[in-house]
């Protein structure tokens, strides 16, 4: 099985651990966070003379088959999501270069009704970060094992939930995918 499809899975029984404890009569949560492809190329984006940074576009799909909505945090106005890229299985302490930072005046939710499910398509760009300097220095890694990150909520806001849905936080992770860098220029 590959290991997109397997990290799928695993995704599927952390949540339904996670959310099927409500009440020993209902089924098990169900959200599936899953990648449109298992590798990724990313590609130089700036032309030879500048900071060298790679792209790489992925398409993440979401099924919520819970029996209540999901919140997905996102940021201000923007239809997008919040979300992050951690690596995976590596010792590097900056983690993934293209974990990027967000500074957000807090939005709201987007809300994934029970059974249905959101597509986006997110760009990934990288290193975000650099040394000071007169040669700055990238931080993180461009290739390796990575997956996508987001916090999924079960009630929109703390203040609104009542006793029987408090608001649980669940760091959904996506369906492993590896990266590699194409050459540059």
């Amino acid at each position: 099985m590959p290991s997109h499809l397997r990290a799928g899975i695993t995704a599927f029984v952390s949540l339904a651990l996670v959310f099927g404890c409500t009440s020993s009569t209902e089924p098990a949560a169900l959200a599936y966070f899953d990648t449109d492809r298992g590798s990724y190329i990313a590609v130089p984006l700036n032309p030879p003379g500048l900071v060298e940074q790679y792209g790489f576009t992925v398409v993440t799909t979401i099924r919520n088959h819970w029996r209540t909505p999901l919140f997905l945090e996102s940021c201000g106005d923007s239809p997008n999501l919040v979300f992050g890229v951690e690596l995976l299985g590596a010792s590097d302490p900056e983690g993934s270069a293209y974990n990027g930072a967000w500074s957000c005046p807090g939005g709201l939710p987007r809300v994934l009704m029970p059974n249905s499910e959101r597509v986006d398509t997110l760009m990934f760009r990288g290193p975000n970060v650099f040394t000071g300097g007169a040669q700055p220095q990238p931080q993180g890694t461009l290739q390796g094992r990575m997956q996508v990150v987001i916090e999924v909520r079960t009630c929109a806001m703390q203040s609104g939930c009542t006793s029987e849905t408090t608001s649980r936080v669940v760091r959904l992770r996506s369906s492993e995918f590896t990266v590699q860098t194409s050459p540059s220029h």
